[in-house]
């Protein structure tokens, strides 16, 4: 499981006695060696590896790998760990999931059941055949997207809007536009790129939301933001 990132406790670490007694040099390669082992779990109990990892010269690198740093590491069959990194690893893997699980929920409808999210009907599906993939190139979707946000004008953010406490605080889109916008994505990219794509996709979208509160408020209209996710995140997949 990809986790770009992990919690610092920053009152913690600074008041640590372990971490107060160690000099600039020693500091500093504690926290490469945390961030290293973040990204790729248990780390080599070789000083002349985890110089080359973390990207410093030997030499200086065996200045900082003191006792004090060593006593921060936990010896395991498959290398070092830090036990207080393994869980935050265990809190962010558990957040993770069940953010996704609860996102793919609600793409799917709520119930857990892909069919739950399929068009209401074959009228509300034949409104939007013209925008399937396969009869339109991604430039015409993105001006069919300008026309209608054009069409639309100040009363969109009414709307359809990202509201970071729906849904108990996991995050989700709101608004009278919610279904119509899930309805427009599945009939453009359903055929095309699959459900688990569809799914997947939302799960990102709503994730970015979620960490980054400051750009999604910013932002005058949310439903252009969730199109021009889409629209993106389909262009990279067909590309590739």
């Amino acid at each position: 499981m990809s986790l770009p990132y992990y919690r610092k406790h920053v009152e913690r670490w600074r008041s640590s006695p372990t971490v107060r007694m160690m000099n600039l040099l020693e500091r500093g390669a504690f926290s490469e060696l945390m961030d290293l082992s973040w990204q790729m779990g248990p780390i080599p109990d070789d000083p002349s590896e985890l110089a080359r990892l973390i990207g410093t010269d030997p030499q200086e690198f065996e200045k900082a790998w003191t006792e004090r740093l060593k006593n921060c590491w936990k010896k395991t069959k498959k290398g070092l760990i830090n036990p207080q990194l393994e869980i935050e690893r265990k809190w962010a893997e558990s957040k993770t999931y069940k953010s996704t699980k609860a996102a793919t929920a609600r793409w799917q409808g709520g119930n857990g059941h892909a069919n739950a999210m399929r068009m209401h009907s074959k009228r509300n599906a034949d409104a939007y055949a013209d925008a399937s993939p396969k009869h339109m190139h991604i430039d015409k979707e993105e001006d069919k997207d300008k026309e209608e946000e054009k069409r639309r004008g100040e009363k969109s953010a009414a709307r359809l809007r990202f509201d970071p406490k729906a849904e108990n605080g996991e995050g989700d889109f709101v608004g009278t536009d919610r279904q119509k916008l899930r309805e427009l994505v599945r009939s453009r990219y359903l055929e095309d790129l699959g459900e688990k794509w569809l799914e997947a996709t939302f799960v990102s979208m709503v994730e970015w939301c979620m960490d980054n509160p400051r750009k999604i408020s910013a932002k005058k209209d949310h439903w252009a933001f969730a199109i021009g996710w889409f629209r993106r995140e389909a262009s990279k997949k067909r590309e590739w």
